[in-house]
């Protein structure tokens, strides 16, 4: 099965559904894999987000925009 090179998150912003999200974001998406969110100005997000990915994998695109490529997980820059 081929995985997506892309993956969008936009749902419900409580934590714990944050968190599945991200973590089935990270399940589905490819090896190398770009994973991107909205509503990062918000705090439940942002902890949800951080419990999954460290604050140092996490690219801030703008106030409310984040990324992660999957292949720089071993603390690589996002867009290097």
């Amino acid at each position: 099965a081929k995985y997506p090179d892309v993956v969008f998150i936009d749902g419900d912003h409580r934590y714990k559904h944050v968190l599945g999200d991200c973590l089935a974001a990270k399940r589905l998406a490819a090896n190398d894999g770009l994973i991107l969110g909205d509503d990062f100005q918000l705090e439940s997000v942002r902890r949800a987000v951080w419990s999954v990915f460290s604050p140092a994998q996490v690219t801030t695109l703008n106030h409310c925009l984040w990324a992660v490529r999957l292949g720089s997980l071993g603390g690589v820059s996002v867009f290097s």
